[in-house]
Parts: C-alpha cells; sequence; structure tokens
C-alpha cells in the first residue's frame, strides 16, 4: 500500500495525533465533528495535491490563499448577474470561467517561471498580492451573497454513501493525480525536472512545458477548492484562504515532498493534509486561541523542513 516507509510513518504520527486530541476531548470522534474534519481534509487536500506539483519541480506557489478569494469573489459575481432580473448566468458557465480565469493564472506563473526566469517565490507572492487586492476591491471589501443558484450549493452539502461533495471531488482529483504521478511520460518528467533540471533538459524533456503544467494544475485546483468553499459558505468571500497557502505548503512536506523538488507522492501529500487538518480541529475542540493556530503549523513546517533538511544530508553523506 505504502512506496516508501516515509508515508507509513506519516500515517502513524496521524493516528497518535487523533488519539490524543480524542483522548483530550471525546466531541473529536463525534459523528458531527468527524463529519465536518473530512471535508475540511478535502477542501485542504485539493490544494495540496495542486502545491505538491509545483513543490515536485522545486518551486513554490504561494498565491492559493490569494486564489481562493479571488476565484470565490469572482463565482458570486458571475452567479449575481442578472439575480434580480431573474436572468441569471447558468451555474456551469460561471464555473468554467472561474476555472479558465485560474488556468490563466498557472500559465502566467509557468511563462514567468520558465521563459522570463524569475523565481517562482517572487512571481507567485506578487500574484498573491495582486489577486487579494482585486478579491477585495470588487465589492468594497465586502462579501457578496449568492442568490438564484440553490444547485450550485449540491457540490458541498449533497451527500453519496454518507459523505459530502469535497470527499467524492478529493477521490476523483488524488486518483487521477497519483496515476498522473506514477503511470505518465509527464509523471516520470516531472520527478525528473525537480530532481535535476539541466539533466533532464539534456535529456530531451520538454522543461518548460513540464513546469508550466505544473503551475497550470495547482492553479486550477485552486479554482476547484474556490467553487467548493463558495458553495459552502454561499457567498463570495474576499477574506477567504487566508495563510493556506502556509496550510498547502505544510501538508505537502509534511507528506514528504522535498522543496529542493523530485521527492514526495500523493498519498503522502494527502495524508499530511490530513494532519494539518485534525491539528486545526483539535486546536478549536481544545479551546485554543485561533491566533496560536498559525503558530502550531509554522512551528509543524519548520521542523519538516528541517527533518527533510537533515536527512537530505544524511543521504548524501
Amino acid at each position: 500500500m505504502f512506496r516508501t516507509h516515509k508515508e507509513a510513518g506519516i500515517l502513524v504520527a496521524l493516528v497518535v495525533l487523533c488519539v490524543v486530541i480524542g483522548v483530550a476531548n471525546p466531541r473529536f470522534v463525534s459523528e458531527e465533528n468527524l463529519s465536518i474534519l473530512v471535508r475540511q481534509w478535502a477542501l485542504l487536500a485539493v490544494i495540496a495535491v495542486g502545491e505538491a506539483f509545483v513543490i515536485l519541480t522545486g518551486g513554490v506557489d504561494l498565491s492559493l490563499g490569494s486564489l481562493l478569494a479571488l476565484g470565490s469573489m469572482l463565482a458570486a459575481v458571475l452567479m449575481r448577474v442578472g439575480a434580480d432580473s431573474g436572468n441569471t448566468i447558468p451555474t456551469w458557465v460561471c464555473a468554467v470561467i472561474v476555472l479558465l480565469a485560474s488556468i490563466g493564472v498557472g500559465v502566467f506563473h509557468g511563462f514567468l517561471v520558465t521563459i522570463v526566469r524569475v523565481p517562482s517565490f517572487v512571481v507567485t507572492l506578487g500574484t498573491l498580492c495582486m489577486a487579494r487586492g482585486v478579491a477585495q476591491g470588487i465589492n468594497g471589501g465586502a462579501p457578496v451573497t449568492i442568490s438564484g443558484h440553490d444547485t450550485f450549493f449540491l457540490i458541498h452539502d449533497g451527500k453519496f454513501l454518507g459523505l459530502h461533495g469535497p470527499f467524492w471531488f478529493l477521490l476523483v482529483i488524488a486518483a487521477a493525480a497519483i496515476v498522473v504521478t506514477t503511470r505518465t511520460t509527464y509523471g516520470t518528467r516531472l520527478y525528473a525536472v525537480g530532481g535535476n533540471a539541466t539533466a533532464a533538459r539534456l535529456s530531451g524533456v520538454p522543461v518548460a512545458r513540464v513546469v508550466t503544467l505544473a503551475y497550470v494544475a495547482s492553479a486550477g485546483l485552486a479554482g476547484i477548492a474556490a467553487l467548493l468553499y463558495t458553495a459552502r459558505q454561499r457567498q463570495g468571500d474576499p477574506k477567504l484562504g487566508a495563510s493556506y497557502e502556509l496550510f498547502a505548503v505544510a501538508a505537502a512536506v509534511i507528506g514528504g515532498c522535498s522543496l529542493a523538488g523530485g521527492e514526495g507522492s500523493i498519498l503522502g501529500v494527502l495524508l499530511g493534509a490530513g494532519v494539518i487538518a485534525v491539528l486545526n480541529n483539535g486546536l478549536i475542540l481544545l479551546n485554543v486561541e485561533s491566533l496560536w493556530h498559525i503558530f502550531v503549523i509554522g512551528a509543524v513546517l519548520v521542523l519538516a523542513v528541517a527533518l527533510d533538511a537533515v536527512r537530505r544530508r544524511r543521504r548524501v553523506a
């Protein structure tokens, strides 16, 4: 089942974390809380899978939280068009526009990183600021309530076999990502570029295309997550996704992705997202002030990166 002992170790850590929180507060294992937890995990994991594609190339995408806000506001505004007259834009058209806009951002990132040779950190940090600014400027910083698209809410609230929509979206996305990274030529090239881009280029790998598609996957999945979050909240929220880029990077790194690139698995990322989701959920149940949540996630991220750096040095030695 597990490709590496690292994934098994993450699963053990996740189980231990669940047991500790469950003992500290029995509400953790209640049906209501577990339902909430699964949705929180699924929504985060969708973003983290996209982040993992970029990290596998040796880059990082810091724009995901802001893309969530921008996608949410764009979806809400489009769905509000014509609401008073009843001539609303079809839900699927609104969703397609949001996804195309997200993909366009991914292409933009790929172009600047591969052609202009701007570091991914700088490019996506710039987008973080720009996307957040546009999201806040669309309606003067105020949320946009959605009306006339009740079926849209089903992508989050709808249930199948007792599980809500986000879980099934994640199941399809994760399955596709696992196949792509382990069973396709693109997946092989993705790891090769992350391992050594120069060697990959000399071997005939179209590095620019591989890297650009990774950023497209990251931004595109952020667009899907934005639609799911919007359906959950029933409104566009310009404040949505604050610090979520940190959560996505943390989930990927905790899940075994090396920030140096070329190492990691989608299964590990799913487990890493589980750790983050359980931590957040547990901190809420234990009545820890929200200001400390970011501190804890940041500390876990630093620890994971430090352990990865030590492990890589030992391997080289």
